[in-house]
């Protein structure tokens, strides 16, 4: 009998990340709120519920998407995560708005550590986990120029009527979960599970994740570390939105510098697995943290702030899929999804404290010292590291 082949998830997974990231809103939602009335601690406190509930919430989904199959996790989360559309663009009250965030937030955790795991096993079943670095460069750049549509289309329709911004973003959302429908689930060994049996199987899963990470701690040095550092450049991302706003500078043209970076981003993953090759693990992983916190100064302190943050897109995507690689290497596929929902775990746990922290410093001081601020506390952390 001829063995399964799971190729095709590949290219399902491309288009799948296109519909997905064709969120019109995700650049813009900062900008939004801020139009509805809501303060900069107000909005640090909505993300930070965001980042309460994916606390709480990765590692319950990585298992499930473990046990249950990864598929059935990637779809019931863009279907939770459309939901909570609806609830940021109708009300104005606090309440609801922070439950749209915590929906959004459900149903992202529910994807995210599905998601890497059903292209790396698909890859590993096929015999082809050598070019992960490859498929996640593809990924990386479809991401990227996804983002750079989303930006131009949701600040040019945000100039006119934000219902266009939240309704196509629904739109693109369905149309992600019909691409769903034929992904493969791969066909890996998982404990068999009864109703009765649910919790005891997802505290064993647990348990079992937790003991990989004892036998070989690297995995969790690497983890903490990228992820403080993505914690810190997301902070940077939406706050700048504001600031530049502050400026005088309108949607589109704010949408259209973080185009740019999306676009040399997406360039810079396509040439992970050649740079991979060129310089190895142990530059890598030194040289590129180090220009990124150098050029989050430069934003801090110079008046080129654009420059600067299209300059950490030129190898922070790079960055993004080498460093997806390389922890995947170290992880069985049983406990893949687990682990990779626990490291986004701790980035939810680092922007619970940092966005609202951000958004205080800059309703006191003003966000050039806020940046100051995430600028010296990234310079810190990377003596150590």
């Amino acid at each position: 009998m001829k063995p399964q082949s799971y190729r095709r998830n590949i290219g399902i997974h491309y288009l799948f990340t296109i519909f997905k990231f064709l969120n019109l809103t995700g650049g813009l939602w900062m900008i939004f709120l801020s139009i509805k009335g809501f303060s900069l601690v107000q909005i640090g406190l909505l993300e930070g519920i965001y980042h309460v509930t994916g606390f709480l919430m990765e590692v319950p989904t990585g298992i499930v998407a473990d046990l249950w199959g990864r598929k059935a996790s990637r779809l019931i989360g863009r279907v939770v995560w459309s939901s909570s559309l609806f609830l940021m663009f109708y009300p104005n009250g606090f309440f609801l708005q922070a439950l749209g965030f915590a929906l959004c937030a459900l149903g992202n955790t529910l994807e995210s550590g599905a998601e890497e795991a059903l292209v790396y096993d698909s890859l590993l079943l096929d015999g082809n986990e050598a070019f992960y670095p490859k498929v996640g460069g593809i990924n990386e750049f479809l991401y990227q120029a996804t983002s750079i549509v989303s930006y131009m289309l949701g600040g040019l329709l945000a100039l006119y009527d934000w219902t266009w911004v939240f309704g196509l973003s629904f739109i693109f959302a369905m149309a992600a979960c019909a691409t769903g429908l034929f992904f493969i689930e791969p066909g890996i060994e998982r404990p068999i599970t009864t109703p009765v049996r649910v919790f005891h199987a997802m505290w064993s899963q647990m348990i079992d994740s937790l003991s990989v990470i004892r036998g070989k701690p690297r995995i969790a040095f690497l983890i903490v570390s990228f992820q403080l550092l993505e914690a810190f450049l997301v902070s940077m991302f939406f706050y700048l939105q504001i600031h530049w706003k502050h400026l005088g500078m309108n949607e589109l043209q704010i949408m259209t510098i973080f185009s740019i970076a999306s676009a040399v981003s997406g360039l810079g993953a396509l040439l992970t697995h050649r740079v991979k090759h060129r310089f190895g693990d142990y530059r890598i992983m030194t040289v590129i943290p180090l220009l990124i916190v150098l050029f989050m100064a430069a934003i801090a302190f110079t008046r080129w702030q654009y420059v600067f943050y299209i300059a950490i897109g030129s190898i922070d995507g790079l960055f993004a899929v080498y460093m997806s690689d390389y922890i995947n290497r170290l992880i069985p596929s049983v406990r893949r999804a687990t682990i990779i929902s626990l490291g986004n775990m701790m980035f939810s746990t680092f922007m619970i404290v940092l966005f609202p922290l951000i958004g205080l410093a800059g309703d006191t001081a003003g966000l050039p010292a806020a940046f100051v601020m995430v600028a010296v506390l990234a310079a810190i952390l990377y003596v150590p590291y």
